[in-house]
Formats: structure tokens, C-alpha cells, sequence
């Protein structure tokens, strides 16, 4: 990914005050939720990391946000290398090529680390994975038309039969488990899915 509008290549843990050693934040710290705080006063850009591909990759590689991801969904980069995924019958060879040949970000912050007690920063966004899905563009149109809940950002996964949902959450509300449990309690019942 080239340097950028929207993508902010780092050293996350210069970035973040963290000496080279530290995987990330140390446990018992409060310093995340502060900062969690701090964000839900203040506008949010929704920014989260960008990690190369593959996926055994746990350091992020950039920052990024729902602008990137959007337009790197609709560009052509990615085209080749889908195809090639959605070729594949065999559900381990698929999984294993998509874990080799596809990079990823995580929608809900920023992270020295891909570990939940590696957060640095909250970017207000939970993303909801719909799996094995017989029409992920039906849910998705859905989805989108839903009354209570905004959407930032919705896509069918690689595969092609999955579903990628983006939303904004406020922390100042509630926390990230309880906004997940909420919603997918409020979208699988009618739409009949299972939600991760």
C-alpha cells in the first residue's frame, strides 16, 4: 500500500510511546480506556490499522480509514486475487490462499499488536462478519436500509459468499462487547444469521 491520502505508514510502537520491546500496552493499564474516553469527546476520523498480508502478520503496517478501505474495495486491486479465491472449492485451500494473498485492517481501532490487549486507540466502529451466506447482497441491501442503525460501511467478503457490516458505536454509552451483543441480538433474529 503506498503512502498516501487516509494511510499513515507508522512504527506503532514509536508512535504510541511504547520502546520496541513492548508488544503493547502493559496489563492492569488504564492508559486505552482514557484515551477511548478522550476520542468520544472529540470528532473521530475513525481511524484503525492496515496489516499486510499474510495473515501471521500481527504488526500493522499502516493506519488507515473508512475512506482507504472503501476505495481500495472498489478498485481493481484486489480483483485477481478474489477471482482466484472464489475458484477455490475446497474450504481449507480457501481459507489457507485468503490468509496468504489478502491484507486486513481491524475496523475497531488501532493496535501496536493484533490482540485485543494491544489497543491503542478506539476508532468507534464495530464490524459485524456474516458467514456462508446464500445471498450476501440481500442482507447487505438489508442491512443498509436498517432504521436504528447507520451504516459506515458494507461489503461481501472475498469469498463471495460473506458480508462485511461497519457501524458506529459511542463509547461514551456503552462499551465495544455491549454495542456488539446489542446489535446482533437487534439484526440475527429477523435475518436469520449467525453473527461474529
Amino acid at each position: 500500500m503506498e503512502q498516501g491520502s487516509g494511510i499513515h505508514r507508522t512504527d506503532n510502537c514509536q508512535q504510541t510511546g511504547f520502546s520496541s520491546g513492548e508488544a503493547c500496552l502493559p496489563a492492569g493499564s488504564t492508559a486505552w480506556e482514557d484515551q477511548v474516553e478522550a476520542k468520544t469527546k472529540e470528532e473521530k476520523n475513525h481511524e484503525f490499522s492496515y496489516f499486510s498480508k499474510p495473515v501471521r502478520n500481527t504488526k500493522p503496517s499502516a493506519t488507515v480509514d473508512l475512506q482507504v478501505v472503501y476505495e481500495m474495495i472498489k478498485s481493481d486491486a484486489y480483483k485477481e486475487v478474489t477471482q482466484t479465491l472464489r475458484e477455490i472449492d475446497e474450504p481449507g485451500v480457501a481459507r489457507d490462499f485468503k490468509a496468504e494473498h489478502f491484507d486486513y485492517v481491524t475496523f475497531s481501532g488501532t493496535f501496536t499488536r493484533r490482540k485485543k490487549e494491544c489497543l491503542v486507540n478506539h476508532s468507534g466502529l464495530l464490524c459485524f462478519d456474516f458467514d456462508h451466506l446464500d445471498d450476501p447482497t440481500e442482507l447487505k441491501k438489508a442491512l443498509v436500509k436498517h432504521e436504528a442503525i447507520e451504516t459506515e460501511l458494507a461489503f461481501v467478503s472475498p469469498s463471495g459468499n460473506g458480508l462485511k457490516w461497519v457501524i458506529s458505536i459511542d463509547l461514551s454509552l456503552a462499551t465495544h462487547e455491549m454495542w456488539f451483543n446489542a446489535v446482533r441480538n437487534i439484526v440475527a433474529p429477523p435475518y436469520h444469521v449467525k453473527v461474529d
